[in-house]
């Protein structure tokens, strides 16, 4: 039952985000495509702002999370100092120095090719949609809902732009991180408590 919502925000978040791409640029696609480059710009940066907005709302929990297990393990592991700030900013660093440009080479340049106003729309629908999951309660990736939105706006231009094979592949990478996360994560609190010990 406590999984539930995790499920449902997976599977929601692909669906309401592609869903709210689509249908953006459907309506608004040829108005902001005939917008000069100046009034683009400040559509692309409300949209990012946006989602950024959202993001936080979403994601900063984990890093609260990450945080309180920094602190804890300084408190209890004299030998890894009293810096938990440090050790969050740095564990999260990490992680986004590992994945971060290999997701934007994946979305933006492997499964579709997007141009500055698909950008703006997919930035606004990721918005709307994951503000309308939060207000469902519901926890969701923002990495999910904006790759759904872009794949929607770029398939509402030419359904042929999405590169389903690469889709596939990150598709099946998702899923099988809910498993191997819950593994390592065993793996990590046995191997903490036996250094607490």
């Amino acid at each position: 039952q406590d999984w539930q919502p995790v499920l449902a925000g997976l599977f929601l978040s692909l669906g309401l985000g592609f869903l709210l791409g689509w249908i953006l640029y459907r309506l608004a696609g040829p108005i902001l495509y005939q917008l000069g480059e100046k009034r683009l710009s400040i559509w692309q940066k409300t949209g990012a702002a946006a989602c950024a907005v959202m993001h936080g709302g979403q994601d900063g929990q984990k890093f609260a999370a990450m945080l309180g297990l920094a602190w804890q393990m300084a408190g209890n592991l004299p030998s890894l100092g009293k810096q938990p700030r440090l050790m969050c900013a740095a564990a999260m660093g990490i992680g986004t120095l590992c994945g971060g440009r290999r997701i934007i080479q994946k979305t933006a340049v492997e499964m579709v090719k997007i141009d500055k106003s698909q950008g703006a729309a997919a930035d606004l629908a990721s918005a709307a949609a994951l503000l309308v999951l939060s207000l469902l309660g519901l926890p969701v990736s923002t990495t999910h809902t904006k790759t759904a939105s872009l794949a929607g706006c770029s398939a509402a231009r030419c359904r042929k732009s999405v590169q389903l094979s690469v889709a596939g592949q990150m598709l099946s990478a998702w899923l099988l991180t809910f498993p191997l996360c819950g593994l390592l994560a065993w793996l990590l609190t046995h191997l903490l408590l036996a250094l607490s010990q």
